[in-house]
């Protein structure tokens, strides 16, 4: 781990062009998310008006330490509540710097990704190709463009770090400080996320691809049990919460139950391939023939890994795939960010198809990847678009919203109706669990849909236009 990073200080030339070349390349394609005037929901709001009322050293003393919670639904993220507080100062005034910070985050994690496979298997231009792919993905988009879901990068970035060191020990270039890296590493993970206790499983990885500077199976077992102690520690920890999860009532979005297995199963497979879908968790309203095609084009990514390589390798990569998404695929929520390190796996796949192919100089198997991997980059686009325009919509009704109660005499309480036609998610989106306005609470919020009786006598108004207005 040590000679890892010290050769990173070091960083010899054509190293440094990779980090440059892809910190550019992420900026370029993010930019849509960079230059997002807004936010998109509550989440990031919530942690800045925390911060105005109670203070800084408040926020840290409940968010950012450890606690048991009654189910999984309830995050216990020291780390990345630490990281969320910190930029958060940026919200009101430069949310471009938040955005950056995001983007910025994504483009380390690609480098990560490209020293992860060239200092384990040799191959730069494999790792290249796989870090541009992860850069572009749209797996990768609703992690980057949604600021509260840092914690999805995070635990993916103490991942990687822990597999770098894994990989050192297990091959015998490093000695028992790569140990110390993998166990840091991993705590930093699970704190990041609790997600990462599947990441021990990603060393498995070795009994199929070796490092290409060999493997001692004893160190394997070793690196495997000190990756797994701040995992397991931390499960034994919040055990009650886990068993809470599934004792939940059916109508809380994190009850825990076999029966949405399939579904999940199903949306994360064709997400990838399915331009129109944006959020996850609208996939219900796709078209059927849609979502066929984004289905055949997942196979086919399976398909191509078959062919090229064997069928352990696409069932491998089936496995790997879903295992970062194996703690929410039984959860009812679906979240596009969630599949940030599936990402990951994809961003390799198609890269190993493209790069490591013993068919790789048939054309029809170049023209496919590229045709998948341009299918993937609109999608992103699109995802992208999204949530620029999201963010625009609730930028315009947080300053107008804002403006009216101050023009209203600063209320305790705000009743407002949604004219027709105005999208009314993007208040839901705003208010929902806050009592806030800039530096002026506690302000009560009542959205009136025009379903709802009294709507038009509101003393507040939304239009089309993603304004609030005083009537």
């Amino acid at each position: 781990m040590k000679q890892y990073f010290s050769s990173l200080l070091k960083c010899p030339e054509r190293n440094r062009t990779v980090a440059v070349g892809l910190l550019c390349i992420a900026t370029l394609w993010c930019l849509m998310l960079i230059a997002n005037p807004g936010f998109f929901n509550h989440d990031e709001l919530q942690k800045i008006d925390h911060i105005r009322r109670f203070g800084f050293s408040d926020y840290l003393r409940n968010h950012v330490k450890l606690y048991q919670g009654t189910e999984f639904g309830q995050p216990v993220r020291p780390f990345s509540f630490l990281v969320q507080g910190l930029v958060s100062y940026f919200i009101p005034s430069y949310p471009f710097i938040v955005h950056f910070v995001d983007v910025l985050t994504h483009a380390v994690i690609a480098m990560l990704l490209f020293g992860a496979l060239t200092d384990t298997y040799r191959n730069r231009q494999f790792a290249w190709i796989a870090a541009i792919v992860f850069v572009c993905s749209p797996l990768a988009t609703f992690s980057v463009g949604w600021s509260a879901a840092l914690m999805d990068r995070f635990y993916v970035l103490f991942g990687l770090l822990a597999f770098i060191a894994s990989a050192r020990y297990v091959s015998l270039r490093s000695g028992p400080i790569a140990l110390a890296g993998v166990f840091l590493a991993s705590t930093l993970a699970m704190f990041s996320k609790e997600t990462a206790a599947v990441l021990p499983g990603s060393l498995l990885l070795f009994l199929f691809f070796p490092p290409a500077a060999g493997m001692d199976f004893k160190r394997l077992i070793k690196a495997f049990v000190v990756w797994s102690l701040p995992v397991l520690m931390f499960l034994a920890y919040r055990a009650t919460a886990l068993i809470g999860s599934f004792a939940a009532k059916e109508s809380s979005p994190y009850a825990a139950s076999l029966s949405h297995l399939l579904d999940g199963v199903l949306v994360y497979g064709i997400y990838p391939f399915l331009p129109s879908l944006t959020e996850a968790g609208i996939w219900q309203f796709q078209p059927v023939w849609e979502m066929v095609a984004a289905a055949v084009a997942h196979f086919l990514v399976v398909g191509l890994l078959w062919r090229s390589f064997s069928i352990r390798v696409a069932i491998l990569y089936v496995v790997c795939y879903y295992s970062f998404l194996a703690p929410v695929l039984l959860i009812p929520t679906r979240g596009a960010h969630y599949l940030y390190g599936s990402g990951i796996a994809q961003s390799v796949a198609l890269a190993a198809i493209f790069v490591l192919s013993p068919q790789r100089k048939k054309m029809w198997g170049n023209l496919l990847v590229i045709c998948l991997f341009a299918g993937a980059s609109i999608h992103a686009f699109v995802s992208q678009n999204f949530i620029y325009s999201l963010g625009s919509c609730m930028n315009s009704a947080s300053v107008s919203l804002e403006s009216a109660y101050l023009s209203g005499g600063r209320p305790e309480r705000m009743q407002i109706s949604v004219d027709e036609g105005a999208p009314g998610h993007i208040l839901h989106r705003l208010t929902t669990g806050r009592e806030q306005i800039g530096n002026y609470y506690p302000v009560h919020f009542e959205i009136l849909d025009r379903a709802q009786g009294g709507a038009a006598a509101a003393p507040y108004g939304f239009n089309e236009s993603c304004i609030v207005f005083k009537r």
